[in-house]
């Protein structure tokens, strides 16, 4: 764990926007997938196999992008 005296929050902000939205948007796009079709069958395992797919996303042009913003 990490502490960040609270004046130095709004320095993470880009990361929120730019790197965690495109994520959470992939991943809630393979989840959805996931469940349409197999929503009987969603194994646990899948939450793990789509957050690697999602994690693609994550390019360093992302990375880096968030922070010019």
């Amino acid at each position: 764990m990490v502490y960040l005296p609270p004046p130095s929050t709004h320095l993470l902000q880009p990361l929120d926007v730019g790197v965690f939205a495109p994520l959470k948007k992939e991943y809630e796009r393979l989840m959805s997938e996931s469940f349409k079709w197999a929503l009987k069958n969603t194994r646990k395992s899948q939450f793990v196999e789509n957050y690697e797919k999602a994690r693609k996303v994550l390019t360093s042009t992302l990375i880096s992008g968030a922070w010019k913003k």
